[in-house]
């Protein structure tokens, strides 16, 4: 594992769009510092940063476009997952926590595909990666919900370093303040603990994804009239899909895996990080 310095945090923020991504930015930064969608359309379509202190801890936020199924208004989805590739490959200061948001009430099929594309796939299970869901203002205990489908996210194998069931939103004004005032306050101090909690002391470098395989040397033995003869067989370099056990993910086609391939490769060739294997 590549790790790097402590000073730098970078936190990434990711996930289908409407799902709060950028309403947890302003959240932790204590003001509307980044543009908020209103119904269907998406306000962020490139990754942006916003600098924040949570709880004395300099912290960059990363605020990343919607990963979602390409609906108007909103990047294709291998469009969207290629930009923040390439913003993983650039962090040179490394990732220090993926932090997955999502809106309740259920687990989608994009979920699952996105958690185990950027935890599992790019950044190889090294990058801790927590879950945030947002929208359960109406919750009598927000806490509950997890406990609640926890199941539900087992069964798609997505096993999170920490989880925050929040609302986003303060609500309507009311009386002076508004109406989600106390479970907004609530919800800033589970996240920021959730971050101080989960953070990488020393951050992790994404390098490219691996696209090529050597076939490992054998020596193959033959025997004949008393004679042994050894000969090494020939090494071979044969194309290798990373994206493959992507398949797995319900809903995934090879057609997109092919697609998204392509895109990536593009994208590290463009940036000078693309890797062979060698």
């Amino acid at each position: 594992m590549t790790q790097l310095s402590s000073d730098i945090c970078n936190v990434i923020l990711f996930g289908a769009s409407g799902a709060g991504k950028s309403s947890i930015v302003n959240m932790l930064a204590s003001g509307p510092v980044a543009e908020i969608g209103s119904g269907v359309q998406a306000c962020t379509f490139e990754s942006r940063e916003y600098n924040v202190n949570v709880l004395g801890k300099a912290v960059t936020l990363w605020d990343t476009p919607g990963l979602d199924e390409g609906e108007e208004g909103r990047l294709p989805p291998a469009d969207a997952i290629t930009q923040l590739y390439e913003l993983l490959l650039s962090l040179t200061g490394g990732v220090s926590l993926l932090v997955l948001v999502m809106r309740a009430p259920r687990i989608k099929d994009s979920t699952s595909a996105n958690w185990k594309l950027f935890r599992d796939i790019i950044c190889q299970g090294e990058v801790p990666t927590a879950l945030v869901v947002t929208g359960l203002e109406e919750e009598e205990k927000m806490d509950q919900w997890w406990w609640k489908y926890k199941g539900d996210f087992q069964r798609y194998k997505i096993f999170p370093a920490d989880v925050a069931c929040v609302t986003a939103s303060r609500g309507k004004a009311r009386r002076g303040g508004h109406v989600y005032d106390e479970e907004y306050d609530e919800s800033r101090e589970k996240i920021q603990k959730l971050i101080l909690s989960t953070t990488l002391a020393d951050p992790f470098r994404v390098k490219p994804l691996v696209w090529f395989k050597k076939a490992v040397d054998t020596w193959v033995e033959t025997k004949w009239c008393g004679f042994v003869k050894k000969e090494m067989s020939r090494e071979q370099t044969e194309e290798w899909n990373p994206l493959s056990e992507f398949l797995q993910v319900p809903g995934i086609t090879k057609e997109f895996i092919d697609e998204l391939m392509k895109k990536m490769k593009t994208a590290e060739k463009a940036e000078g990080t693309f890797h062979s294997g060698r």
